[in-house]
């Protein structure tokens, strides 16, 4: 019955899915290159908070690759973030040592207890 879809457009929204990060690295890596993949809690958060700093910073007359930014947590979305902010730091001309040097976080938990399943 589904034997006739197409699947060369698929898109798979992985929202939720941060604290089972087991079954993340399993998708990415088994179809990481046959569909796209849009983690909603990553990337989501990620695409609007960005959009707001980089409209704010032009807001103000500011290049985004002039800021120093303290993330206050080190989750999923606050690296989403922080990788977003990298890419548009670089964008405007900064190395990626450069911008990784621009970006510091802040977390109270401990790596270990993050790195508990």
């Amino acid at each position: 019955m589904f034997s006739a879809i197409d699947v060369s457009h698929v898109l798979t929204l992985l929202d939720g899915v941060a604290k089972r990060s087991r079954l993340l690295v399993i998708l990415q890596s088994r179809y990481r290159k046959d569909y796209i993949h849009f983690n909603d809690d990553v990337q989501g958060t990620a695409a609007v908070v960005t959009a707001g700093f980089v409209n704010g910073m032009k807001a103000q007359g500011t290049r985004v690759s002039d800021a120093r930014v303290v993330m206050f947590g080190a989750g999923s979305s606050a690296v989403g973030v922080a990788s977003f902010l990298m890419k548009a730091m670089i964008h405007e001309g900064l190395s990626e040592e450069e911008a990784r040097k621009r970006i510091f976080m802040v977390s109270l938990q401990p790596l270990g207890n993050m790195l508990k399943p």
